[in-house]
This record gives structure tokens, sequence and C-alpha cells, in this order.
């Protein structure tokens, strides 16, 4: 019981609302925008207390088979090609 007591205070007072909101950072523009890079770098502001961010690309705007990707960086890279044509990314 002092246990849960204990993370519930801990994340009402020290974790920082927006870690928990899971608010959406702000996204840099492709300097390239269209490009013929498959494999472009994609860039976000950071959102302070975020620790871990979760990036999602697919070739529907409705993402509705997204690859998914975490990572701790405000820049992530595709390990492989994306699809040709307009592609979609979000964090």
């Amino acid at each position: 019981m002092r246990v849960i007591i204990f993370t519930l205070v801990y994340l009402m007072f020290f974790v920082p609302a927006a870690a928990l909101a899971g608010e959406a950072p702000t996204l840099v523009p492709y300097p390239d925008d269209p490009t013929d890079d498959l494999t472009p770098t994609l860039e976000w502001e950071e959102v302070s207390g975020a620790t871990n961010y979760k990036i999602q690309i697919d070739d529907e705007s409705s993402f509705t088979s997204p690859s998914e990707n975490n990572t701790s960086d405000t820049s992530y890279t595709p390990s492989s090609d994306l699809p040709a044509g307009d592609v979609y990314w979000k964090v």
C-alpha cells in the first residue's frame, strides 16, 4: 500500500504533465520537401521531460498500418528505404 501511495505522489508532483499527457512535439520541416531521399532524417523539437519518442511512418495519411520506432533522440533516420511517393510521419 505504501508503494502505491508513494508512486501516486511521485507522479503527481515530480513527473512533468507533458510527459504523462504524451504531448506531441513540433516537427521540423524537411528541408528538401519533396525529396527523392528514401531514408531522410526526420527531426522534431524536444518536449520538456520526455525521455522517449515513438515515431510512426505510413504511406497512408490515416496511419492504418504504420511502422513504429522508438528513440530517445530528437531525430530518426529509417534503417531501410521508405516507399516511393507520399509518406506521412508523426511523433
